[in-house]
């Protein structure tokens, strides 16, 4: 099948009919996009539209003046048919699919369907036809990860009225990434949840009468309950995952039997990301799950086709909400993120006819960045890489705050490299990263099942500056190295704004050294900058904004913003005022205040 594009000027005919075999086409103005509209109402990458099978799907990407379906703007995917008119601009475009000349002669693809469901087969599922005529699946639905709009300043940090010391089961601000793909959560401590759904005090209830099965009930209600401490990563998780499952066992005894070893099973996709162990050796260069029905691998150009290594659809959904960092529900149905060496994609099944899907990239690889290299992508502001460039040449103590979906590689890199070439640099990383995107000499140690460890053996090295890239929760060693005064480190942890970065280093500290606000204050002296960068749309990361801690004369601990990305307008703010790290950059010649002084006349 092919994919024809009908274009069209607005108030004229038809003037060109290109037609695709590939499963997804871009559209903008752009000269590398498949269709190309030369207007300045369009954007450089304005839409896609994506082949699933026999039906069509149209998605904006974000752009400035929007895609129009039957007079109404886009906000979402919509399937479109032959008969849509789709206004981009004064353009009028129509999509149809028609029959390919090319009959594909490679190996039949024989449906794979486990036993007991109901589910379609696994050619129609793919959409393929039994004459083999139809290309394999596409790739799935591009998610684009919304720009993180600063708040105003009384509620831009969350900030609450009265902050009370957290116990160290229920840390405050838990922001910690999703495990690898490769890795397996350790047990430790239960803590108990913080999310929203039903408790575990509501009790469990199965009904033998809906068409789901028992084995996915029993799944998705244990999942209901601990979604949102999965996704955080919280400490204790194992152990209070098996607690529901034995819990939920009881009743649904009663209403039916399940299979042997479905405990397990389910305490294992909940807590662990052994489904995709398998699938990931040999290091594939795509995967694609389609719901229970199979699973298609792309090694090299050779793709194989087999069962699906998921026990039901919810364990799908749970296993991409923890690599995506967010809950995947029917409210947020689509994720997108990169993890790892890969670009993980995932779609509820709400929106994808009832069957959920997971798709594994490999991300290209990463080249080693520079301030200057994101200076002219347009990542960072002049004024911020001119503060950062300074920082890191003063040897000052910098925390990344990483936002949903956002990925530090580029921005460690360029920060470490921003430094002296005579330096050794020494990253300690999670574990099966790689050293791309870090200059030559570094040495990089991954954290193996004691983390600890190997900040020790990383300390002694010796090094110039000490990287310590996704700090992960409770991580006491790597906090000790953090609030030293003898180390230069640039450290980097998931958190969606320096507050709650500050809140969360804070909350580890606390349990080692007292109360959470001395713990604070603690932070504040030992950290000089917080960086938060957050994703663009394309994937890549983009510096929003630079923060100073700093502790004012009541004691508390504010956060002194340097400089502001504003997704809005697409412009950076400097609400320059009184900084102590800014003047001690200008007084030690490190940076120019002449480069401050007409930002701050503008801002002012």
């Amino acid at each position: 099948m092919l994919l024809r594009v009908s274009i069209a000027k607005a108030g004229e005919d038809v003037t060109r009919c290109p037609e695709f075999s590939k499963h997804e086409i871009t559209i903008g103005r752009r000269p590398t996009n498949d269709v190309i509209l030369p207007d300045d109402g369009v954007s450089g990458l304005h839409a896609k539209v994506l082949v699933t099978g026999k039906t069509l799907t149209l998605v904006d990407q974000g752009s400035t003046n929007g895609t129009f379906l039957d007079g109404e703007r886009l906000d979402g995917p919509r399937a479109v048919g032959p008969r849509d008119e789709i206004l981009i601009s004064d353009y009028r475009l129509s999509f149809s699919l028609v029959d390919s000349p090319v009959v594909s002669d490679g190996s039949v693809r024989t449906p794979v369907a486990p036993a007991g469901t109901e589910e379609m087969p696994l050619a129609h599922a793919f959409g393929w036809s039994d004459d083999d005529a139809l290309p394999p699946p596409p790739p799935l639905l591009d998610d684009p990860v919304p720009e993180p709009t600063p708040p105003s300043r009384a509620d831009r940090y969350d900030i609450p009225e009265t902050v009370a010391p957290p116990s160290r089961s229920r840390p405050r601000e838990p922001e910690s990434p999703p495990r690898s793909p490769r890795s397996t959560p350790r047990e430790s401590a239960p803590a108990p949840s913080a999310s929203a759904s039903p408790s575990a005090s509501e009790g469990f209830e199965f009904d033998r009468g809906l068409p789901e099965s028992l084995h996915e009930q029993v799944f998705a209600a244990v999942w209901a309950r601990v979604a949102e401490d999965a996704v955080s990563a919280r400490p204790g998780l194992v152990r209070r995952v098996t607690s529901l499952v034995d819990e939920a066992m009881v009743p649904a005894s009663r209403v039916g039997s399940l299979a042997s070893g479905a405990r397990d099973q389910i305490i294992r996709e909940i807590s662990t990301s052994d489904a995709l162990d398998g699938l990931l050796k040999g290091e594939p260069d795509e995967i694609l799950v389609l719901g229970t029905q199979g699973v298609r691998v792309n090694r090299g150009g050779h793709i194989s086709v087999g069962p699906s290594p998921f026990s039901c659809s919810t364990a799908i959904v749970a296993l991409g909400s923890r690599l995506c960092g967010r809950v995947i529900d029917r409210e947020h149905p689509m994720a997108r993120r990169l993890h790892g060496g890969y670009r993980v994609e995932v779609i509820h099944g709400s929106c994808a006819g009832g069957v959920p899907t997971l798709s594994l990239r490999r991300a290209p690889s990463a080249s080693v960045s520079s301030l200057e290299e994101l200076e002219s992508a347009g990542a960072v502001a002049p004024i911020q890489a001119q503060i950062l460039r300074a920082a890191v040449r003063a040897g000052m103590t910098i925390v990344i705050c990483v936002g949903p979906g956002a990925s530090v590689r580029p921005v460690m890199g360029a920060l470490l490299g921003a430094a002296g070439s005579n330096e050794l640099h020494v990253v300690v990383a999670a574990p099966g990263a790689d050293a791309r995107g870090l200059r030559a000499g570094t040495v990089l140690l991954n954290r193996e099942s004691v983390a600890s460890e190997v900040v020790e053996a990383a300390l002694r090295l010796g090094p110039s500056r000490l990287g310590l890239e996704d700090v992960p929760w409770g991580d006491s060693r790597a906090l000790d190295a953090l609030t030293s005064p003898s180390l230069r480190v640039i450290a980097s942890i998931r958190a969606r704004n320096p507050w709650v970065g500050l809140q969360r280093l804070a909350t580890t500290l606390a349990g080692d050294r007292g109360s959470h606000a001395s713990a604070r204050s603690i932070v504040a002296a030992s950290v000089d900058v917080f960086v938060t960068i957050g994703a663009t749309r394309d994937g890549g990361p983009r510096i929003l904004g630079v923060a100073e801690p700093r502790t004012n004369a009541a004691g508390d601990v504010e956060l002194s913003e340097l400089a502001i990305f504003d997704p809005q307008s697409q412009t950076w703010t400097t609400p320059l005022g009184s900084s102590a790290c800014l003047d001690d950059l200008v007084h030690r010649g490190l940076l120019d205040p002449r480069a401050l002084q007409p930002i701050s006349e503008a801002t002012g």
